[in-house]
């Protein structure tokens, strides 16, 4: 899934989040121990993993990513690949219904959905499908 949040402490300037640690290796370390391309059940696992979190983080928080890539995948094991496949970096991320996003382009050059790089502030929207098509780049890397 993603990594549990335990605190949140705020200042005059800042927000400070206590997360829980994830040790691992990133998708695109764990691919690079591996060779050049996973095996087909490999990234079948890893995509099932990540799919589970997109549905829950869309349909049950209605929050979209938007800076899916492979660095933002943790792997915690070689062993157990499916129960520590973690989305981290939430920076970007914003709930579908924001009238009036943070960034509107925003995201990792390749990995960027058309809609958010086509998306001129103030008047497009877009939705949590977004994370879909970059999620389509990762799967496609793996």
């Amino acid at each position: 899934m993603f990594p549990k949040l335990y605190e949140v402490y705020e200042d005059k300037n800042d927000f400070f989040l206590i997360l829980e640690y994830v040790n691992g290796k990133t998708l695109i370390d764990f691919m690079r121990t591996k060779g050049k391309m996973l095996k087909e059940e490999e990234s079948l696992i890893i995509l099932k993993s990540i799919l589970k979190t997109l549905v829950y983080l869309h349909q049950e928080k209605e929050i979209m990513h938007r800076d899916l890539k492979p660095e933002n995948i943790m792997i915690c094991t070689d062993e157990n690949v499916e129960a520590t496949a973690k989305i981290l970096d939430f920076g970007l991320a914003e709930k579908v219904s924001t009238c009036d996003y943070i960034h509107v382009r925003c995201g990792t050059p390749g990995f960027v959905a058309p809609e958010i790089v086509n998306a001129k502030p103030g008047s497009d929207h877009y939705s949590s499908v977004c994370d879909v098509f970059s999620l389509g780049i990762v799967f496609h890397l793996m």
